[in-house]
């Protein structure tokens, strides 16, 4: 390794010195260092006594970790160190993140810490969050050690991959940056971290070398891209424009993220007359800066969203087996009425041209409807497009009965057919088929299965570019998938380790390509494989250690990787598109899912509404930024759970919401 210059690297970070107060760098006495190799992880070595920075006291080092539970909180400074050298492999990391949570100790003397981008960076101060504006600084600060540094070496193959190996750390105490090892086991589901040993900026600059995306081009005529299913190529894409260059959209759309992501709070506007039950109460969300938030409608049990082509809003009510109707009055509300009703589990709803006309298609849980629509609302009978559909299943141990429906271009209609069981293959074989995304004709001819699979697509929209995407809650209580030590167990292939649950495995959001397999539930998507670690882009699937424990059953090698994962038991619901929305930039260059929260996780998945950016020359979608959160409570339990967003002809965001019975509106600045 090639040292090169480091005041390139020092006047890269004092850049950022004028904008986020105590982030400057002491450099004095750092800017010469020898050249520093990666070393092997060696966990028996001995350890020398460490002080202990908070109580002036000294520690034993453990000799070893080789037994579980064996590594204490002063031995995380080495295995922290190890890691940013990149001396562990993903499931290596994994072992030691579950040592780290059995550490009790460690837990009184960590440093809270917030995931930006894959990199971790401290809150500044610790007492309190970053805002959305040092966020936003912070995150771009670790883009450019990443890709921006005077010390990026040259790849050693024609062709590579990035490889991210440190995580930095700005620490208040001292001068410099630290590496960190990242545990998601803080409360409300933050990470949280013990510090590692003190990286003095010469050695910044050289293992950030190893650190460094390398700028590596793909081989000609490979492209990453989707095809998009035949069903939807009809449709019409936007007129063709000069294509920027790859760096270029990744900036841009990085930049994107840090402008959309939530970094504010804002009070919840209940009106006169709408504040019964969890609304009695004064709440309060994160949104971006410049966002309000008021309640417009109470809906009980409210779902899936859709603008009548007069700009009334009907929700769907699954309880209730209606769908309502809800029409602007100039009180800032909105008037409710009830569309339909006598419904089986009434869910997703979306309007089309059919013949010249409008239509709508509501989705019940047992069959797909179709409704004329003319000036007045409905305007003739019901019919029925794709019937016995499977909806109850005695045998089930979780049936998931709910269907969303979206419309294609060509005017093809796709729905999902969720599975009746947690992780069962038999359902990859009932007549009819469950766990996959269906098409069918408006007319209720040409009925087929799309994309197998799929424990539980609810979320359906369609891209700007007509693909169909989905987003699917994964399983619940993964086993652990490899022969490799974890927690307390030496080998813990096969065992439902709770650390390992929290964090496994990432739910999808993936395009619906006729002829795909997203592997469920034989193969389970692992980000821990990948590229970097815990990258939740281009997931890959692996073997699941109950249902296919040889691989036998489904080469999960085969399988197209995951597009985008969102964290572990997020439970995505309603999608939309925002492309041609009134939104503003960034917001409208994206998509929005509504996620629902968990019920398995320790602690808790927060419920909210992500952005996820649209890359539109690759046709894809980028890792998820949170745009609305804030309804959970200090206990981990929920006031709120977000069912669907959509945007309205205002301008504005509307968010349904379930467990309160209500529709928000959510306003971003003029």
């Amino acid at each position: 390794m090639v040292r090169r210059d480091p005041d390139r690297a020092i006047a890269f970070v004092r850049r950022f010195e004028r904008i986020v107060p105590g982030l400057a760098l002491a450099a004095a006495g750092n800017r010469a260092a020898a050249d520093v190799a990666p070393r092997p992880f060696r966990p028996a070595r001995p350890h020398a006594p460490l002080p202990d920075s908070r109580r002036g006291t000294a520690r034993a080092r453990p000799s070893a970790m080789t037994e579980p539970g064996a590594m204490t909180c002063a031995h995380l400074h080495d295995v922290a160190a190890e890691l940013a050298l990149g001396a562990l492999t993903g499931r290596e990391r994994a072992a030691a993140l579950a040592h780290l949570d059995q550490c009790r100790t460690c837990r009184e003397d960590v440093h809270r810490l917030m995931t930006v981008g894959g990199w971790v960076l401290e809150l500044i101060p610790p007492a309190r969050p970053p805002t959305g504006f040092e966020t936003r600084v912070l995150h771009r600060l670790a883009e450019g050690l990443a890709a921006d540094n005077p010390f990026r070496p040259r790849p050693r193959r024609a062709e590579c991959r990035p490889r991210p190996r440190l995580r930095w750390t700005k620490t208040p105490r001292g001068a410099g940056l630290r590496a960190a090892l990242p545990v998601r086991t803080g409360g409300g589901g933050e990470p949280v971290t013990d510090p590692a040993r003190r990286l003095p900026l010469a050695l910044l600059a050289i293992t950030a070398a190893a650190a460094a995306v390398a700028a590596c081009s793909a081989p000609a005529g490979e492209t990453s891209a989707t095809a998009p299913p035949s069903s939807a190529s009809a449709g019409s894409s936007p007129a063709a424009a000069p294509s920027p260059t790859p760096s270029s959209v990744s900036a841009s759309i990085a930049a994107a993220d840090r402008m959309a992501a939530a970094d504010s709070t804002t009070t919840l506007v209940v009106p006169a007359g709408e504040g019964a039950g969890v609304l009695s109460t004064p709440r309060q969300l994160t949104v971006p800066s410049g966002w309000t938030a008021r309640v417009w409608a109470r809906v009980d049990d409210a779902r899936m969203e859709a603008w009548t082509p007069e700009g009334d809003l009907l929700v769907s009510s699954t309880g209730d087996g209606s769908v309502m109707e809800l029409r602007p009055d100039p009180a800032g509300t909105a008037t409710v009425s009830t569309l339909l009703s006598g419904l089986t589990n009434p869910q997703g709803l979306a309007f089309a041209r059919l013949d010249g006309r409008w239509v709508l298609y509501v989705a019940e849980s047992d069959q797909i409807d179709r409704y004329p629509w003319g000036p007045g609302g409905i305007s003739g009978a019901r019919t029925v497009i794709a019937g016995g559909l499977p909806d109850q299943d005695p045998n089930g141990d979780d049936v998931h009965r709910p269907k969303d429906v979206a419309v294609a271009a060509d005017g093809t209609v796709y729905f999902n057919v969720g599975s009746s069981s947690n992780a069962t293959p038999d359902d990859r074989t009932m007549t009819p088929p469950r766990a996959v995304i269906m098409s069918v004709r408006p007319d209720g001819t040409d009925l087929q299965v799309v994309e197998r699979g799929v424990r539980n697509g609810e979320g359906l929209a369609v891209a700007p570019n007509g693909t169909v995407w989905t987003a699917v809650n994964e399983r619940d209580n993964i086993p652990y998938p490899s022969h490799r030590a974890f927690g307390t167990y030496g080998d813990a292939f096969g065992q439902v380790i709770q650390a390992y649950v929290n964090e496994h495995p990432p739910d999808e959001v993936v395009p619906v390509t006729a002829g795909r397999d997203l592997g469920w539930p034989y193969c389970d998507p692992d980000q821990d494989d990948s590229t970097p670690a815990e990258s939740l882009a281009d997931v890959p699937l692996v073997a699941n250690a109950t249902t296919n424990p040889n691989g036998t059953a489904l080469d999960c090698a085969s399988l197209a990787p995951i597009e985008v994962g969102l964290p572990a038991h997020s439970a995505p619901l309603g999608m939309s598109f925002l492309e041609g929305s009134k939104l503003p930039a960034p917001w409208s260059g994206g998509a929005v899912i509504a996620v629902h929260g968990s019920w398995d996780r320790h602690p808790p998945r927060a419920p909210a509404v992500e952005w996820l950016a649209w890359n539109a020359p690759e046709g894809t979608l980028t890792p998820a930024v949170t745009l609305v959160g804030g309804f959970e409570l200090p206990n981990g339990s929920y006031w709120g759970r977000p069912a669907d967003a959509v945007p309205g002809p205002d301008g504005s965001l509307y968010v349904s919401d379930d467990s309160a019975g209500a529709i928000y509106r959510l306003t971003p600045p003029a």
